[in-house]
């Protein structure tokens, strides 16, 4: 019968290191081969980690920084362009005389204006229809100042337009006797109003302000527009407060 030394189990050596943050030495089990482990420096691996970790953030907070700044510069271009270029899909006229400039009040505007670099911006004015809430007439409304007002025989220099619109009438009981076109006479009553005047740009359609202004009159006027459907006389702004109204936007400082 054969007989075959046994050897004795030797000690299994660790398939890992510890994990300790120190500078201490792992020595192998008495009886294994290797007699020393490795020694691992931990702290100066954390050192690399950190430092790779710190570099990647840099990188990143560039990209952030960097991509931050070109999307605010769009958005300030994609601003300017909305403030002074007509919007998409807007309406457009070639004007050909001062009239057309009323469908500046529905949004329309105008291609043809002559954008003009002084300090006054003239303006023309338009009544509602009295019967077509989207409609506008050329106003009775005047200035004092006739540079702020628009002028029939350089209308592609007119640069704002003011539209009024009758928010409220009063009746006065003041019946004012007038000649029709027919030569009939008519007798018509008079109205104190107060008006919301609503100030665009032409060249862009753009909304400037709006304001109510406040109309009355104790007398008759000379001359007068109405209509056969409606037979009212309005009262008008007076001139000196019609251009509180619109001197904001007609004067450029």
């Amino acid at each position: 019968m054969k007989t075959e030394e046994t050897k004795p189990d030797l000690p299994t050596e660790p398939s890992t290191l510890p994990t300790a943050k120190s500078m201490e030495k792992t020595v192998a089990p008495q009886g294994s081969s290797q007699k020393e482990a490795t020694v691992v420096d931990t702290d100066e691996t954390n050192t690399k980690t950190q430092r790779l970790f710190f570099t990647i953030l840099a990188v990143i907070l560039v990209f952030v920084i960097v991509g931050g700044t070109f999307l605010i510069l769009i958005n300030r271009d994609s601003k300017d362009k909305k403030t002074n270029n007509p919007a998409s899909g807007t309406n457009q006229i070639t004007a050909t005389n001062l009239l057309d400039y009323a469908n500046v009040c529905n949004g329309t505007i105008i291609s043809n204006v002559n954008v003009i670099k002084g300090t006054i911006r003239p303006i023309a004015f338009f009544d509602e229809v009295t019967t077509n809430s989207t409609q506008y007439s050329r106003s009775d409304v005047g200035l004092e100042d006739k540079t702020w007002e628009a002028d029939y025989t350089k209308y592609l220099d007119t640069q704002l337009v003011g539209c009024l619109t009758r928010v409220k009438e009063t009746d006065t009981g003041i019946k004012c006797d007038l000649t029709d076109d027919n030569n009939q006479d008519q007798k018509v009553s008079v109205y104190n109003v107060t008006y919301r005047l609503t100030v665009r740009d032409a060249v862009t359609g753009q909304e400037l302000g709006t304001k109510n202004i406040d109309a009355s009159t104790t007398t008759c006027p000379y001359f007068a527009t109405y209509t056969l459907n409606n037979p009212k006389i309005y009262a008008i702004p007076d001139k000196a407060t019609l251009a509180n109204a619109v001197k904001e936007f007609v004067v450029q400082e």
